[in-house]
């Protein structure tokens, strides 16, 4: 496929890009294809590029989300696809050549065992950096209701919550791989999007300070499916049983609102949320592998 040509993507180029992503992303990773994400993207906040065969068709795109990653010092790939392996690498190398000077790391995720993907990383200098574990629950009707410790509060949480939120948000993940501080703004479009559960969308406070939160949204192809995006608790406010309540209430929810299951994600080396899950009734479905590229 000599004739294949690599062309960054700029505003005469979105669409046809937005519309691979939303055909292909989710082989791989579809955690930021849903029509709500894509339709955040832009080529001039996001490095992409597409590969365009000899008949004008698209072949493979790739693209790096600089947004909060940025600050961090990373950039996460929304897609990396290409229906010709061999051109991955002249993908990747179009998309971190656009890239500021101040990212020193890439990243993506990739199902376990992806295939031909994973020879085309390895060759361009990508290693697996860490695994997580896909967990379902598929009885969420069956999740009881626990007592709250004591001096606790659980609410529902809204745009109007968005300074707590990102307080416990910031404070429960700083520093952790692949993570970045969110910003007011950003969690107020987290709480306001069309895709929360409601229900299942909770905030924690213990003596009047926020210290817990859960996320949950719907499946976009399956609205009766549901995950658990986002579970956490202040370091200073974590061992009292707030976020095993927030899971409990979170999952219950879910089944009230009709989903036959739900899901969860979860770093294989956090041992401890794991059996918490595992305790909840959820079981392992699924690994998701991290790769990543440290950049000279």
């Amino acid at each position: 496929m000599s004739d294949i040509r690599i062309l960054d993507v700029d505003e005469s180029l979105s669409e046809v890009f937005v519309s691979y992503a939303a055909a292909y992303g989710g082989v791989h990773d579809d955690s930021y294809i849903t029509p709500e994400e894509l339709a955040r993207f832009d080529p001039e906040l996001e490095p992409a590029a597409i590969a365009v065969d000899a008949g004008n068709a698209v072949v493979g795109a790739a693209s790096l989300m600089l947004d909060g990653y940025a600050r961090e010092g990373s950039a996460r790939f929304r897609i990396t696809h290409s229906l010709y392996p061999e051109y991955y690498h002249a993908l990747i190398d179009r998309v971190l050549a656009r890239l500021p000077d101040a990212v020193s790391r890439v990243f993506l995720f990739l199902p376990e065992r992806a295939g031909e993907v994973e020879d085309a990383l390895g060759a361009i200098g990508f290693g697996i950096s860490r695994r997580a574990y896909v967990l379902r629950h598929t009885d969420p009707r069956g999740v009881p209701h626990l007592e709250y410790p004591s001096e606790t509060h659980i609410q529902l949480a809204t745009a109007a919550n968005a300074s707590d939120w990102l307080h416990v948000v910031n404070a429960a993940f700083h520093g952790e791989p692949g993570r970045y501080d969110l910003t007011y703004e950003r969690a107020g479009e987290l709480l306001s999007s069309p895709r929360v559960l409601r229900g299942a969308t909770l905030i924690a406070y213990r003596g009047g300070v926020p210290a817990g939160v859960v996320l949950t949204t719907i499946d976009a192809a399956d609205p009766c499916a549901a995950e658990i995006e986002t579970l956490a608790v202040t370091p200073t406010q974590q061992g009292m049983g707030i976020g095993r309540c927030l899971l409990h209430e979170a999952v219950a929810a879910t089944g009230r609102e009709g989903c036959r299951w739900v899901t969860i994600s979860v770093s294989t080396f956090n041992r401890r949320a794991v059996a918490l899950y595992l305790d909840t009734g959820f079981q392992a479905e699924d690994i998701r592998v991290c790769w990543e590229r440290r950049l000279a």
